[in-house]
């Protein structure tokens, strides 16, 4: 199983660029390669949970790295996902008009095409689920064998910035902090909720600070950028400072607080990235596909799994990641149709699920 890191990290390396700044270091088409690489780290991270992966040093060497990325390997769709919002409210004063229906409602239908396409493939062999998991399946409180859990948390967030717009907590040149103010105080009582909701679950709340830190990090982005994106010593001495920051709180501290490893690991990925590009056209793919692998790709697996066909590791895995990229292209390629007859969708920056 080692082979499929290996062989990611080998895709990653292609097209990899370096420079003194990368000027559009946080643009859609440079972030676009970082979501395709965690995309699949994803689908890998699930895919070992149908496994058994007990013996081989090539499988614990698997397990154990997938572990130590943890819940960090969605941390950067959370934050490009609050900085595309609040560079979006910068740059288009349009944009809080349309929120509720091109973020929030389109974000939820995509969800639930995917549920439904969940119910009506697993049903017929047998999958079936207690009542409440079908009333609640919709709103990715519970799962049909989907994942649901990072949807119900970016739903929650966007309903979060959308509360700000209403209380007239628009982006303007004079208060433009308080909407990640505004979103930062809601997202404490969204945390204390799913603490106490989802007991014994941490990975539905110990993330969910890198979303407004990415509003944050939008609101001080030319600060930043001329004090340590264009600088060259004070940089080095940023990145070195981060990583050894990051490596003694998370062995001290890890999951315990891990809303501050994820976000310290977030900044080390931005802060490398005004440096060293990636990118080529299988990133590119898997970055536009990114919202369609992460919520697809149980679907071959559980099938899978249920005639038994896991106990066979190689074809397992093989048929789940190529089956899961393939309905995923034709999952996001069904979805630009549904977006451009309901949402009249225009281009607007750099969001968790690249639509």
């Amino acid at each position: 199983m080692i082979l499929w890191i290996a062989l990611l990290c080998v895709v990653s390396l292609v097209g990899i660029r370096f420079s003194k700044y990368h000027e559009d270091y946080l643009s859609k088409d440079s972030t676009n390669a970082i979501k395709g690489i965690f995309a699949v780290v994803i689908l890998y991270s699930h895919m070992r949970g149908y496994l058994d992966l007990s013996s081989g040093w090539y499988n614990t060497a698997y397990v154990r790295i997938l572990k130590s990325i943890g819940q960090m390997m969605v941390a950067p769709f959370l934050f490009y996902s609050g900085y595309g919002i609040m560079e979006s409210l910068k740059h288009n004063e349009d944009y809080s008009h349309h929120f509720f229906k091109r973020r929030i409602v389109k974000t939820w239908l995509h969800f639930v095409l995917a549920v439904l396409l969940f119910i009506v493939v697993q049903t017929p062999i047998g999958k079936v689920y207690p009542a409440y998991k079908y009333a609640t399946c919709w709103f990715a409180w519970e799962s049909v064998g989907n994942s649901n859990w990072f949807v119900f948390a970016i739903l929650a967030l966007y309903l979060e910035v959308y509360l700000a717009m209403l209380l007239g907590k628009k982006l303007s040149k004079e208060n433009k902090s308080k909407d990640w103010i505004f979103v930062l105080l809601c997202t404490v009582v969204l945390y204390l909720f799913l603490y106490f909701a989802k007991k014994g679950q941490p990975w539905w709340y110990n993330t969910l600070f890198v979303f407004p830190f990415g509003m944050i990090y939008s609101y001080y982005k030319e600060l930043i950028d001329d004090k340590i994106g264009r600088g060259s010593a004070l940089y080095y001495l940023t990145l070195v400072g981060l990583l050894i920051g990051f490596g003694i709180w998370y062995h001290y501290y890890g999951v315990d607080i891990y809303g501050v490893s994820s976000i310290l690991f977030t900044i080390i990925l931005v802060v490398m990235g005004m440096k060293v590009k990636l990118g080529n056209p299988i990133l590119d793919w898997l970055g536009t596909n990114a919202f369609a692998i992460y919520i697809l790709q149980r679907l071959p697996m559980n099938i899978l799994a249920h005639y038994g066909y896991n106990e066979n590791m190689i074809m397992f895995s093989v048929v789940s990641v190529v089956v899961a990229l393939l309905i995923a292209a034709a999952f996001t390629w069904f979805l630009k149709i549904v977006d451009n007859k309901l949402f009249a969708v225009k281009n607007e920056y750099n969001t968790v699920t690249s639509k």
